[in-house]
């Protein structure tokens, strides 16, 4: 009779120990062999990204963020305490109020320059409308004064008395224009023409004169201080025009073609 190997049975024990525990032991192993990821040997390990290197190792950190080196060889200028920032502001606010101050002055001063001088200019020529205005009046009294003859007393006693009336009232009218600056101007014949107080009127040709030179007046001008208050009106002397060359027909004898010369054809003249 031979010796058979005896089987187990499920519920029976081990005698090795507990077989709940063992087969637990098993499913332990087989869940850890599962959750473990495959490594292929041929693959080669992933490079390392710069985001795990640390900040320190990374070169030129702080270029990068900033844009500037941080060794730049210069020293860096201390920082001002708020006593002397203070200061600083203290010294650029007087210097802006000084270059005010001077500002201000240069003004006034122009000012005060501009204002004087306007009022000697109003002073001076202040009356320049008004004597324009008078000028009128003097032209007419010089025109009666021309009109009216000189007669004696004996002669026509009121003729007399009216000329020496007006006579009386333009000296009276010129002398008062005077007082206030304001002159005759009567250029005399043969003086050169001045287009600073004379003015041109019209053209006399005259042998006697020289060329541009005042030949006659229209009307006297007159001037207040310096300055050209009316020009006088004259006529300019030029050079006479010459004599023009005899025209044909006055008694002038022109050559005239002789017809009765023999006429040399063209034979006559190869024959020779």
């Amino acid at each position: 009779m031979t010796d058979e190997p005896r089987k187990t049975e499920p519920d029976e024990e081990t005698p090795a120990g507990d077989p709940a525990a063992g087969r637990a032991a098993e499913a332990e192993e087989l869940q850890r062999a599962e959750s473990k990821p495959d490594i292929d040997p041929a693959v080669p390990p992933e490079a390392a990204n710069d985001r795990d290197i640390p900040e320190a190792e990374v070169p030129n950190a702080d270029v990068a963020e900033t844009g500037e080196s941080p060794d730049t060889g210069e020293p860096e200028a201390p920082a001002l305490t708020g006593e002397q920032q203070r200061i600083v502001d203290l010294e650029t606010e007087i210097a802006e109020l000084r270059d005010r101050a001077l500002r201000a002055m240069a003004e006034a001063d122009n000012t005060r320059k501009r204002a004087s001088r306007d009022v000697a200019e109003s002073r001076k020529y202040g009356a320049t409308p008004l004597a324009r205005d008078v000028l009128t009046v003097a032209d007419n009294l010089g025109r009666a004064l021309e009109a009216v003859p000189e007669v004696s007393p004996e002669d026509d006693e009121n003729l007399f008395n009216l000329r020496t009336g007006v006579d009386m009232t333009l000296k009276e009218l010129l002398q008062a224009l005077e007082r206030h600056g304001v002159k005759k101007v009567t250029p005399e014949a043969g003086e050169r023409f001045d287009h600073n107080r004379h003015q041109a009127m019209f053209e006399v040709p005259t042998g006697d004169l020289a060329p541009g030179a005042v030949a006659q007046v229209v009307q006297d001008g007159y001037v207040i201080h310096d300055r050209l208050l009316r020009p006088a009106l004259v006529g300019v002397a030029r050079k006479p025009a010459e004599e023009a060359a005899p025209k044909p027909g006055d008694g002038a004898e022109t050559p005239k073609d002789d017809d009765s010369l023999p006429v040399e054809s063209a034979e006559d003249s190869d024959a020779a």
